[in-house]
């Protein structure tokens, strides 16, 4: 297959011609080139039943298609026939497909939690060194942290939902090892400046990218870059797995031991570390990841499209002052579709769409400075997060995913309208 991929931006922009009934100009065999044609495409792999009554917010049984479900049963087979499992050539194809996407080394991990874990490992952060996360994360942001023995320093985040990067600088000390921002919901949004202050105090830089998988740039703004393909992501295995890439080669041969038993590189039941994980993907998981990313372009089209329709119909809600839209709108793999709702909270809207038989939700409904934790009780007390704590309060999610239909999005429209106008 073709290692890189068709970008994100152009993906938005097509998404943006369509909504704007434009046709496109060929930059895809696989793709349509009018509004009515990706949205009969869309119905047609939506696999839902317009007699449904209930709209969820991620459908378990719809995270594939027809065909990815074919195709994936297929390469099972073959698995099951071979008996590799664990280790296997897929192990190997998949690390050199994912490194051709992002131009770097990559190592594939069993999940993106594990990933994590080892890039800090990687970059030398142990015990007592410090690194600087967003507060709005999933706890495997900062449970990577806790896991070397490091401990996570929070920062605010703004109105795109990444790190607020103006209050890095107040939050270094000299037990810094690490910045690693959080590209949240898809936005890569303030990427740039986060590295530049990674520079300017000569701190290493990872990115959490689980959520932005097919904008490969960022790779430029790291010294690793970790991704996630839980089934629940943009592009997802049949299990957990994930995968880390750098272009330092010292980086990826220590994270290649870190992740599989502190084997000497390449020569396996040879220790060069004391220590070492057993967290290496497994080949079953990545012969499923090489099938699904023949489908994640055109996936990412109708799931670009979708959220580009949801900011043109709730247009008029943010005119009127009742939201506001996503910020990023061109690097952006919508992996969630977030709502700032200005003058409510997002539970209010939560409580009014389940009486209507539709599930809203917050990502992720506590703030790491909220739990009640011993480290945060210590460490969070004197800290003022009240500008996330607004933003958060009024925020809310909306469905999207790769298979919603055109009709699912025409009710969830018509609930939110409904919703400001009672």
């Amino acid at each position: 297959m073709n290692n890189k991929l068709i970008s994100i931006e152009k993906i938005n922009n097509a998404a943006i011609q369509f909504v704007n009934n434009m046709s496109i100009d060929f930059i895809h065999p696989l793709f349509p080139r009018t509004k009515d044609c990706i949205e009969e495409l869309i119905e047609k792999e939506s696999q839902w039943e317009d007699s449904d009554n209930q709209i969820p917010f991620l459908p378990l049984n719809r995270l594939n298609s027809e065909q990815e479900k074919a195709k994936g049963l297929q390469i099972l087979q073959e698995i099951i026939e071979s008996g590799q499992f664990t280790s296997g050539k897929y192990v190997k194809e998949i690390e050199e497909i994912l490194g051709g996407v992002y131009d770097a080394y990559c190592v594939g991990t069993s999940s993106g939690t594990d990933a994590l874990i080892i890039s800090l490992l990687s970059l030398g952060v142990g015990k007592d060194d410090e690194v600087i996360i967003p507060l709005n994360s999933f706890a495997a942001t900062e449970n990577a942290i806790f896991a070397v023995g490091a401990k996570p320093i929070y920062v605010n985040i703004d109105m795109s939902y990444n790190m607020q990067y103006a209050d890095i600088e107040t939050m270094i000390s000299e037990k810094t090892k690490v910045i690693m921002p959080v590209c949240l919901y898809g936005s890569i949004m303030n990427i740039k400046e986060v590295y530049d202050i990674a520079k300017k105090y000569d701190l290493h830089l990872i990115i959490d990218a689980a959520q932005c998988f097919g904008i490969p740039q960022i790779i430029n703004y790291a010294d690793i870059l970790v991704l996630s393909f839980n089934p629940f992501k943009n592009i997802g295995t049949f299990g957990k797995s994930g995968a880390l890439l750098t272009r330092s080669e010292d980086v990826q041969k220590l994270a290649r031991m870190y992740s599989y038993h502190g084997f000497e590189y390449n020569k396996k039941n040879i220790k060069l570390l004391n220590w070492g994980y057993n967290c290496r993907i497994d080949n079953i998981q990545a012969a499923i990841l090489k099938e699904k990313l023949t489908f994640f372009e055109l996936n990412a089209l109708k799931r670009c499209y979708l959220a580009h329709r949801y900011i043109s119909k709730l247009h008029q809600l943010e005119v009127k002052k009742k939201i506001s839209l996503p910020i990023e709108r061109l690097n952006n793999t919508w992996h969630l579709f977030p709502l700032y709702l200005i003058e409510n909270t997002g539970r209010d809207l939560i409580s009014y769409a389940k009486t209507k038989g539709f599930e809203f939700e917050i990502y992720y409904p506590v703030l790491s400075n909220q739990y009640n934790t011993e480290y945060v009780t210590k460490y969070c007390k004197d800290l003022d997060f009240s500008k996330s704590e607004n933003i958060h309060m009024h925020t809310v999610h909306i469905p999207l995913h790769n298979h919603m239909s055109i009709k699912e999005q025409d009710k969830i429209l018509k609930l939110l309208y409904d919703y400001f106008d009672k």
